[in-house]
């Protein structure tokens, strides 16, 4: 047996190990959105009218799916916008696969997608695909005004 027999599968276990233990670092998206920020999980007994389009406050509506990349890159960015809007503006979360009627209703045919809906008024903005804290940051800005 020479040393290449040896030392190569020694090294691919290790880096197995390296690998599982840093996803299994990783919070579920689940778990990632029941911390301290102030992310509403939509759920069975809201109703999408009264939550979303009739609010006082401007509603961030992010739609994910929990095996989607993008989504779970995007989920700290959009707990960080929960907390730093905290009180100026609602932010919510849709399951697609849980909610697909609600999915359908909005147009949503790619994730992560985002709306941005002004209060009373319900006028939208729609961010497809998987976007920058700065970019979510800019159009919540703009659904302040």
């Amino acid at each position: 047996m020479n040393l290449y027999q040896i030392l190569f599968p020694l090294l691919l276990v290790a880096l197995l190990a390296v690998l599982a233990s840093s996803l299994g670092a990783q919070k579920p998206m689940s778990e990632a959105s029941s911390g301290p920020s102030e992310v509403i999980i939509f759920s069975d007994t809201m109703d999408a009218k009264t939550e979303f389009e009739n609010s006082d406050l401007p509603v961030v509506v992010d739609f994910y799916a929990t095996w989607c990349g993008p989504c779970k890159l995007l989920a700290p960015e959009i707990d960080k916008l929960a907390s730093e809007y905290k009180g100026k503006v609602k932010v919510y979360k849709v399951d697609v696969d849980k909610f697909k009627a609600l999915t359908k209703s909005y147009g949503i045919k790619g994730y992560p997608t985002v709306i941005f809906i002004k209060p009373k008024n319900a006028s939208r903005t729609v961010q497809k695909g998987l976007a920058s804290y700065e970019k979510l940051k800019e159009l919540t800005e703009e659904t302040l005004k």
